[in-house]
């Protein structure tokens, strides 16, 4: 029942709404993989990420399962029946060993075939700013060598429904999807890869993006 409902609601809301209400520009779509496992690596300046990014990926978004703080997403019982059934989110307790359990996390839905999606950043940042990332991308890349690291930059989104905002605002929204990112074995150089792809996309919008350090 849970997954027609959510086929209903992915073809007959989200992706008219997505590309029809906002507008997204699409670089690099040819880059998404055509099955799980797989590990997704995207900004993060809104809840509208997780939307945008499941509308734009195309038949894999079937198996996409977002890290998500398990103190915000399960703040009440519909919030966790929404992010259990129809997000179905990869829950993180963030006051109990938060990089273990964010490996363990990930490391069983990639064993299933899954496609993991992470923010680098941790938290949703200021709109169109990249702030630092975080190591546990690569943790897990490490532990995972052969799985590809897909990253995805979005712009526009932190406009659109910013961080504290209820209601979106029609911007249009680009995403540059990039090839994946081969492990190299070397944690501080493939976070530096990602961030690169980052900053070179937000280069290519017409509007300034900054860099929080």
């Amino acid at each position: 029942m849970h997954g027609f409902l959510r086929k209903v609601l992915y073809y007959a809301m989200l992706k008219p709404v997505i590309f029809l209400g906002f507008g997204v520009w699409v670089r690099g779509r040819e880059n998404f993989p055509a099955d799980g496992p797989a590990i997704f690596c995207v900004n993060h300046n809104s809840h509208l990420d997780l939307m945008v990014l499941l509308a734009i990926c195309g038949p894999v978004h079937r198996k996409v399962r977002p890290v998500a703080a398990a103190d915000y997403f399960y703040a009440n019982p519909f919030l966790r029946f929404i992010s259990n059934h129809y997000l179905r989110i990869i829950p993180i307790d963030r006051t109990r060993n938060p990089l273990q359990a964010f490996l363990d996390g990930c490391s069983r839905e990639l064993d299933a075939g899954n496609v993991v999606l992470i923010f680098p950043e941790g938290t949703r940042g200021e709109p169109e700013q990249i702030q630092e990332l975080k190591g546990g991308t690569a943790c897990l890349a490490q532990g995972y060598p052969d799985i590809p690291v897909v990253p995805v930059f979005l712009y526009g989104t932190g406009r659109t429904l910013p961080r504290g905002a209820w209601l979106p605002v029609p911007f249009r929204i680009d995403a540059f999807v990039g090839k994946p990112i081969e492990w190299k074995g070397n944690r501080e150089g493939f976070m530096a890869e990602i961030m690169e792809f980052f900053e070179k996309s937000g280069q290519q919008v017409t509007r300034p993006i900054a860099t929080l350090k």
